[in-house]
């Protein structure tokens, strides 16, 4: 089991990421930090997305302010962190430096999903406040959801500061068919002892649509009440989610869902983005050595 230069070193001073979950949004991200937070050896922060190297105002609140967010784990614990904008360049301040010059012993993990469906998954992110346009709208007013699942060039960033085997990249696709395996992967990559993480229940994590919406507006809010991140901590995934059912169920969560209609794709710009990104697809089949004919159908 690895550990950053930097946790040994300072310990007075907390503790640094030993790994980072850095991507794609809207491709497991959240559900990968659930299912890594029951590992016994292994300390994810809270909040999931600390975006300390992605956003200035946070980044302003300076290295120990981060550090402080690991103050609770053991001297045996690797530590972690899942912020998904830290792959959103250019959109973003300069994540990868400043992650490089940081953490320059850190694993990397980046797991990536259809294109086509990720970019339209990260839009009915976005509708979780308000639906006031329409997805080719939002693609033409801003590239920031064609550019986050550009993922080579997202990863050829990170490239200029660590080497290919800081990285462990993996698909959607095989968290939902066989997460048990995926986990094993990640577990052997970052040293860690193997452990069952499916034995509590599969996490079904941050789910885009209908779902997503009602958690936003019923339990986004409760989450800032004071003492609610030590609480949080204590409840196991599953009383959480039947917390999440119970307002689900009720009347203001049934007429939330019938209220939430985000607006569709449409049959050409799933063609459009399919031969956009193409090229795209094809170079990163290429980097990894794999088949990625189907995201091109």
């Amino acid at each position: 089991m690895t550990k950053n230069s930097d946790t040994a070193s300072q310990p007075q001073e907390g503790r640094l990421p030993d790994f980072l979950i850095i991507g794609a949004a809207k491709s497991g991200t959240t559900t990968l930090h659930s299912y890594l937070e029951r590992h016994s050896m292994v300390c994810m922060s809270t909040p999931k997305e600390p975006e300390y190297f992605s956003r200035q105002e946070i980044y302003e609140k300076g290295e120990a302010w981060y550090r402080g967010l690991f103050s609770e784990a053991r001297a045996d614990q690797l530590c972690g962190e899942a912020s998904t904008t830290y792959t959103r360049w250019p959109h973003t301040q300069d994540a990868a430096g400043r992650i490089g010059k940081l953490l320059p012993n850190a694993k990397l993990i980046y797991i990536m999903r259809n294109p086509v469906d990720r970019t339209y998954s990260h839009f009915v992110h976005h509708t979780r406040y308000a639906i006031n346009k329409t997805f080719e709208q939002a693609l033409a007013d801003d590239d920031i959801y064609v550019d986050c699942s550009r993922y080579l060039f997202q990863i050829k960033r990170y490239l200029e500061f660590y080497p290919r085997e800081s990285f462990l990249f993996l698909f959607f696709d095989d968290l939902k068919e066989n997460p048990g395996a995926l986990l094993q992967r990640i577990q052997a990559f970052l040293g860690l002892p193997e452990e069952d993480l499916c034995s509590e229940g599969l996490v079904y994590a941050n789910v885009a649509g209908v779902d997503h919406y009602i958690r936003h507006w019923t339990t986004d809010w409760i989450r800032e009440l004071p003492g609610m991140r030590q609480l949080r901590k204590m409840l196991s995934t599953e009383t959480k989610q039947h917390m999440y059912n119970f307002l689900k169920s009720s009347f203001i969560g049934k007429k939330m869902a019938r209220d939430y209609n985000p607006p569709e794709m449409q049959p050409g710009t799933r063609e459009r983005l399919i031969e956009l990104f193409r090229p795209e697809n094809e170079a990163l089949a290429e980097f990894l050595g794999c088949d990625l004919s189907d995201w091109n159908r």
